[in-house]
């Protein structure tokens, strides 16, 4: 956390704990019925939701406390306007052979985490999209593909198909979640950015020497220089994740 601040001290910070996400959607539930998670749930089904919500409602940049910043990401967001911007991570591309259940499949579902999210502004309509989705998969067992990085890929490739905003609210419960939040879908439907792995995920889970050195921070008791040589940065990366994985331990909500 300190090191967004330290590269970004002019920015309004705030640090989301859980008295504030359950709180700020209770009081959002009439816009958001079905973004709290029921008892036997994982709490982060909720935090997931907590983030799309609150970015539709009123935009900004949601980062996870495990992103170390390394460079200011000011010019990266004022190029944005009016559109979204998302990081990607390295993932293997599926084959047009592969058959359904390879595990290049998901994989590659993975590859638009949620972990680093920026919209310029409230009501951007891909937020829509990605709760209506949500809302469809309350079921489903699998946390990535419930609320997480697989449904925002999925929610992205349904939304750069949709021709015009027309198109947009014609999804089931689109519609719904716009005027209960008051947001007007334009007919020019607004861009998503999606920034190479290189700028905020130099280091992806799906390489095994990858996942080694994430092993190593996420068991250190602080990042000295040693670990900090072990990431793959570049001249364009910005910050990066060691993916501490802390939702999936199955604890009660405190």
């Amino acid at each position: 956390m300190e090191t967004w601040i330290a590269h970004h001290p002019m920015a309004r910070h705030r640090l989301v704990d859980d008295e504030y996400v359950w709180g700020w959607l209770d009081e959002h539930r009439h816009a958001f019925p079905h973004a709290v998670g029921g008892g036997d749930q994982q709490p982060i089904r909720t935090v997931d939701m907590f983030r799309y919500c609150h970015l539709l409602v009123h935009g900004g940049l949601y980062v996870d406390l495990d992103f170390h910043c390394l460079r200011p990401v000011d010019a990266i967001l004022s190029s944005c306007h009016d559109a979204v911007c998302l990081g990607s991570v390295v993932m293997p591309r599926p084959v047009i052979s592969s058959p359904a259940g390879d595990p290049r499949s998901w994989l590659y579902r993975n590859s638009i985490p949620n972990a680093w999210m920026y919209s310029p502004a409230p009501g951007h309509p891909l937020w829509l999209l990605v709760i209506a989705l949500a809302e469809q998969r309350r079921s489903d067992p699998w946390v990535e593909r419930a609320t997480g990085p697989m449904l925002l890929f999925d929610a992205l490739q349904a939304y750069r198909r949709s021709r015009s905003g027309g198109d947009l609210g014609e999804i089931p419960g689109v519609r719904r979640i716009a005027d209960a939040c008051d947001v007007r879908i334009p007919d020019d439907l607004p861009p998503v950015f999606v920034l190479r792995p290189e700028v905020l995920y130099p280091l992806t889970w799906a390489s095994g020497h990858h996942r080694s050195v994430i092993g190593q921070f996420r068991t250190a008791d602080q990042i000295d220089d040693r670990l900090m040589a072990q990431v793959p940065v570049t001249e364009k990366t910005r910050a990066f994740t060691y993916w501490y994985g802390s939702w999936r331990r199955d604890s009660p909500r405190p």
